[in-house]
């Protein structure tokens, strides 16, 4: 399950690094030996590592000090090191956790004992360092959505008290002007919160997920239509390339607003009289679904960022349309929710193709 994890044992005896490293090599795991613990903390500053296997009685630097060391380096304190030893008292264990070790396995070996306790330290340290990064990318968005929501809030307030003091001295068409802008801009905020919330929902797992059978055209039908007064406001062609009986499995309300995002970009971002494309392709176990256009295309420096939390970045349509940012990242969320895959291929002045994977049935 972890096999891509990077082990480190260090022990001054050859036979015991055999019998550790034959117990753990039949899982796969990338294996790194030390013979004391100089080396070991050489190996440290040269490469990851994932998890520790200390002897205690070594020669010179003893496995505590070793251990302490470890902890008090910012680059390796987070690693997990579990204690070997031949050593049984209790104050040896005890030395053994105040100098940060998170477990403890005596000799001689066990084999079963070894494999568990090394898989169930890795999975704990993967947990944390998935909820290090998600915490770390929820503080990063919170601080970018206050700094965006700033924008329209205060284009709101200086328009609606340049329209208070000024509105016995303005014709008609200069207050119509300023309400329009001051509709634009409540609009875009009131989207801005609606995508947060929605992303706040899906990232706390209190979003309902119920993948069903849909017929994959009636839906495409329905997006077409509700984006119908934009695509005509720009003389855009809407074409689908998609068999009238393909299904997906899915769930309905995500893949709506994932159709209806991607629609939405590939109008925003096409010049007048353009072509929107929308194919699906059904092969043994899933429906490939592109939406194309022929705009103005995505710097390639922007690609990987497109679907990354802590790269919020909303850029203007042809025609100045604004967006959020968000809509896209909500796509990849969605999509990997159904375990598909979204990606993108695009090139300046040519137009983008976003692609995503659905499963046709439950796996």
């Amino acid at each position: 399950m972890y096999d891509e994890s990077y082990l480190l044992i260090v022990d001054d005896s050859i036979s015991n690094l055999n019998i550790i490293g034959n117990v753990l090599k039949s899982s796969n795991y990338k294996i790194t030996i030390a013979l004391d613990g100089t080396q070991a903390l050489n190996i440290l500053d040269q490469m990851p590592i994932d998890l520790i296997l200390l002897d205690i009685m070594m020669p010179g630097m003893d496995g505590y000090e070793v251990c302490r060391r470890i902890k008090k380096n910012a680059a390796t304190k987070d690693i997990p090191v579990i204690f070997m030893s031949a050593l049984s008292d209790t104050r040896d264990i005890v030395e053994g956790f105040r100098c940060g070790g998170i477990d403890y396995i005596t000799k001689p070996f066990k084999t079963e004992e070894i494999k568990v306790r090394v898989e169930t330290h890795l999975k704990v340290r993967k947990q944390n360092q998935e909820l290090k990064k998600l915490n770390a990318d929820k503080d990063l968005f919170i601080s970018i959505l206050a700094h965006d929501i700033k924008n329209p809030i205060n284009y709101l307030t200086g328009f609606s008290e340049l329209l208070l003091t000024n509105l016995r001295r303005y014709s008609i068409e200069e207050i119509e002007s300023k309400l329009s802008s001051i509709l634009g801009f409540s609009k875009n905020l009131f989207v801005m919160l609606e995508y947060t919330l929605l992303w706040a929902r899906s990232q706390s797992g209190r979003m309902e997920f119920s993948p069903e059978k849909i017929v994959f055209s009636e839906l495409c039908k329905a997006i077409i239509d509700y984006h119908k007064i934009s695509a005509v406001a720009k003389e855009l062609n809407i074409e689908t390339f998609v068999h009238e009986t393909d299904k997906v499995f899915a769930d309905k309300y995500m893949l709506n607003v994932i159709m209806t995002n991607l629609v939405a970009n590939a109008i925003k971002f096409s010049q007048n009289g353009g072509v929107i494309s929308i194919y699906s392709e059904q092969n043994d176990k899933e429906v490939v679904v592109s939406v194309s256009d022929s705009g103005v295309g995505i710097k390639p420096d922007r690609i990987p960022k497109l679907f990354d939390i802590t790269q919020v970045y909303s850029t203007k349509g042809t025609a100045g349309e604004k967006g959020t940012g968000l809509g896209l990242i909500l796509c990849h969320d969605f999509v990997k929710r159904h375990g598909g895959e979204i990606t993108v291929d695009s090139e300046l002045n040519r137009g983008s193709t976003f692609k995503f994977t659905l499963p046709l049935s439950l796996q």
